[in-house]
């Protein structure tokens, strides 16, 4: 356990923040990645900026090869404040009986209309359409969306919108059941994004997938 001055002292920098400016890892955030503990948020976001910089380094350098025959498409990186953004005027009360038979693809429809309802209730969408703002291409021309989702404070899972393969993908490495949610209202925020955008794109054939088996461990 570290003390009160070791868990606040800044243990790096890194310049990766808005604008350039440093995002600092602190004593605790490193304390916090050790095995049996959760991960913080800052840790996680962090890491989602070096992904964001690795991709933008090699779609530069494609720009900048003429030998490139099959062109990559960007992805974007999104923090875990998206979830977190998204559910705050949810009550999570109102989602407990959702999604209780992912086999049963009418109930499935059902479920999905519901939560749509809550989000549309409760404007979800305005208060997460600043999101895609840093996004230099149009969000449906990425080839990968990646949202880590911090669950109950005590858990991490990701979700990837695999956007030219029109799959939604949720990875869970304790594959604890569950997390549909998620999954649908990434769908959601998607379909939101499109008619924004006044593109018409049909959602109905996008697949919804669960990976818990062989995920990696955090």
């Amino acid at each position: 356990m570290l003390d009160a001055e070791k868990a606040s002292a800044v243990a790096f920098t890194v310049p990766l923040g808005a604008a350039g400016s440093d995002v600092e890892v602190t004593g605790s955030d490193i304390e916090r990645m050790k095995p049996l503990k959760c991960m913080r948020d800052n840790p996680i976001n962090l890491w989602m900026s070096l992904l964001q910089a690795r991709d933008n380094k090699s779609m530069m350098l494609q720009q900048m090869s003429s030998a490139t025959t099959h062109a990559m498409k960007p992805s974007h990186f999104y923090n875990s404040f998206f979830f977190e953004t998204l559910f705050r005027c949810l009550d999570m009360e109102d989602m407990d009986g959702l999604f209780k038979k992912p086999d049963d693809e009418e109930q499935v429809k059902e479920d999905s209309a519901a939560l749509y309802r809550l989000l549309d209730d409760c404007s979800a969408y305005s208060q997460v359409q600043r999101f895609s703002r840093k996004i230099i291409s149009d969000i449906f021309d990425l080839d990968k969306l990646v949202v880590p989702i911090n669950k109950g404070k005590n858990h991490w899972l990701i979700c990837v919108a695999h956007i030219q393969k029109k799959r939604l993908q949720l990875y869970d490495s304790l594959d604890g059941g569950g997390g549909w949610e998620y999954l649908h209202c990434l769908k959601y925020y998607l379909m939101k994004e499109c008619a924004a955008r006044g593109r018409h794109i049909d959602f109905d054939g996008w697949e919804l997938i669960r990976c818990g088996q062989n995920t990696p461990q955090q």
